[in-house]
């Protein structure tokens, strides 16, 4: 069953989008948001690849968005 949302969300995003300084920050965090992740996929990638984990671990730095699928498990090979 749907029911109709409530509307605080969509009041904070027309406040955001309505104001040229408050999409501006939000556009800075935005960033900043995304680099931060770009550099923690790095820097797991070169983590794995000093301890010489087996595998191609090219898909970590490749993938986009906020989650990401590593290929690990539990193992020890």
């Amino acid at each position: 069953m749907y029911s109709s949302p409530p509307m605080h969300g969509a009041l904070l995003v027309h406040r955001v989008l309505s104001s040229p300084d408050k999409f501006k920050r939000w556009c800075q965090e935005l960033s900043s948001i995304s680099r931060r992740i770009l550099e923690i996929r790095k820097t797991l990638k070169e983590k794995l690849l000093d301890m010489k984990t087996l595998g191609n671990w090219d898909h970590i730095v490749n993938q986009i968005g906020m989650f990401s699928y590593t290929g690990l498990n539990g193992k020890k090979s």
